[in-house]
């Protein structure tokens, strides 16, 4: 399956090394860390980074599945 494995690169809940680890375990996945003053909250506020990256990631599988 493609994986896209979202991080925020301040946030001290849920650790970027754990984030990394994931990745690693996963093969062909993809990591994006984010950066963002806000920490876990990021995920709420740093909307526009995060959908342009999961816009991107659709938007690569989408294309690779229609020249396969």
């Amino acid at each position: 399956a493609k994986t896209l494995i979202l991080g925020i690169e301040s946030d001290i809940l849920f650790w970027p090394k754990d984030q990394e680890r994931m990745h690693r375990s996963i093969p062909n996945s993809r990591l994006v860390m984010i950066q963002s003053d806000y920490g876990h909250d990021g995920f709420l506020l740093e909307f526009e980074k995060l959908t342009k990256s999961i816009s991107g990631f659709y938007a690569n599988a989408v294309s690779q599945k229609k020249s396969a």
